[in-house]
């Protein structure tokens, strides 16, 4: 009983004697034993494998006007053999069934991956422009952006590069703008040298003039 395989099949112990045990399968309680039970020892499939010098095994056979899968089992070497015969249709129902829940398993794993997908390019989106809107105001020239991307992932190292980049360029420009006042003061001071010269200058040329004029 433990072998059964549903309505239909049958598991059939043939002693060395002749004697059949015959085990019909059921869907419900108890098994239902068919009138024209059939003598199994007389199946062509039963008396290949006992010719067979192999210990078991299975195919497909036509019995009782339906295919059915012919399983054996030679019991060691007391001549004994235990067979089952199972309608192939019980097969195909499980496959059938195999097949639903592969199916379903396939939805729910494009389901879940797409939902996946949609996030992570939510995320990449919002990443991305959380690196682009202060980009672009640097790029007209405000230096004085920060960007705040609380992240984790390569947007947020990206975000810290760019960001010590931004205090880079923000001290270059400080520098520059302190070289810029050191060289303007520089220029006014060479400006009064120079107005100082062209008048040392002028006050020369006239005293040159009054001693050419002397001599």
């Amino acid at each position: 009983s433990e072998l059964d395989n549903g309505d239909g099949s049958y598991v059939v112990f043939i002693a060395p004697d002749g004697n059949e045990t015959v085990y019909c399968g059921t869907d419900g309680d108890k098994p239902v034993v068919p009138d024209n039970l059939p003598v199994f020892s007389e199946l062509s499939a039963y008396k290949k494998a006992v010719e067979s010098d192999k210990i078991e095994g299975y195919s497909t056979i036509q019995f009782q006007g339906e295919s059915y899968v012919f399983a054996y089992y030679k019991v060691g070497e007391t001549g004994s053999v235990l067979f089952s015969l199972v309608p192939t249709s019980k097969f195909l129902g499980a496959t059938k069934a195999i097949l639903l829940v592969t199916i379903i398993m396939v939805l729910a794993a494009f389901a879940i991956a797409l939902v996946m997908c949609l996030l992570l390019a939510r995320s990449m989106s919002k990443g991305i422009s959380d690196i682009t809107r202060p980009l672009e105001r640097a790029a007209k020239g405000d230096f004085t952006v920060k960007l705040k991307v609380k992240r984790k992932d390569e947007f947020g190292q990206i975000a810290v590069s760019i960001s010590s980049m931004m205090d880079g360029i923000k001290s270059l420009i400080a520098q520059i703008k302190e070289v810029m006042e050191t060289v303007t003061n520089a220029t006014g001071l060479v400006g009064d040298s120079t107005d100082r010269l062209i008048q040392s200058s002028d006050e020369i040329s006239s005293a040159i003039g009054e001693i050419e004029n002397g001599v």
